[in-house]
């Protein structure tokens, strides 16, 4: 087993928070609407509303980003909640979709290779079982299942080592949401560390191995997946302490 960990720092507003992810490792973020869940998955990923300066320790490695783009250059990659309005390029192919946040590996000398393109959303697609007639489709003639996965597609060829995924079966049908939980196990095997963001407490216990307890912007505790059934995920998250007792 990769036995390499993540720490991560956030630091916004004179707030602070700390985290540790193993390599491999799939950790869900657990909430009520409204806890803050999609905002702090935002912010790891340098996309938060206000700036926010993130450090990740990798090993003996450590590295500081702000913003999107530097994020991903790191190796930090977001998978948005909002796959129609904010995740896919409508107008754009399923290849051009697929690429979208990797062009630099597909150029040379500032000049992109539609070919190498091509060949990188191909294997992506049959990785990933995308059904599309072609590459070059529109991405919007996908369902939803699919469009999820070119998602997906998009955020492997960046290589991340921290996948972030917000809602990452929201709108796709059972036998879609079965292929990405599928897709993001076999992730982990590989040693990508992956943050779950999701309002289904079934996905969340059934797909990870570790939960942390989201309230009001701030990580409020953590359980053992594998000790947790649904009952007790719901009253962690739900309830609050009682009149006299502390945090």
């Amino acid at each position: 087993a990769d036995a390499r960990t993540l720490d991560i720092t956030v630091e916004q507003g004179g707030r602070r928070i700390e985290l540790g992810l193993r390599a491999g490792e799939i950790v869900g973020i657990a909430g009520l609407g409204g806890s803050g869940r999609t905002a702090f998955a935002r912010t790891l990923a340098g996309a938060g509303r206000r700036r926010a300066r993130i450090r990740l320790t990798d090993g003996d490695m450590t590295v500081s980003y702000t913003n999107v783009a530097q994020a991903i250059a790191r190796g930090v990659v977001y998978l948005t909640e909002d796959r129609k309005s904010a995740g896919l390029f409508p107008s754009l192919s399923v290849t051009d979709n697929a690429t979208a946040a990797a062009l630099g590996s597909f150029s040379k000398l500032g000049f992109r290779s539609p070919r190498r393109e091509r060949a990188a959303a191909s294997e992506f697609m049959e990785r990933l079982k995308v059904v599309a007639a072609s590459p070059r489709m529109p991405v919007t003639e996908l369902s939803g299942g699919n469009q999820q996965k070119v998602m997906l597609a998009r955020a492997l060829l960046t290589r991340p080592r921290l996948l972030i995924v917000d809602e990452p079966t929201r709108g796709v049908d059972i036998a879609a949401k079965g292929q990405i939980h599928r897709i993001l196990r076999d992730l982990a095997r590989d040693g990508v560390a992956i943050i779950v963001v999701s309002s289904e407490n079934e996905e969340l216990l059934s797909l990870t191995d570790r939960l942390l307890l989201m309230k009001n912007g701030a990580l409020a505790g953590e359980l053992q997946t594998a000790d947790t059934d649904e009952t007790q995920l719901l009253v962690a998250i739900s309830g609050g302490p009682r009149n006299g007792e502390s945090e």
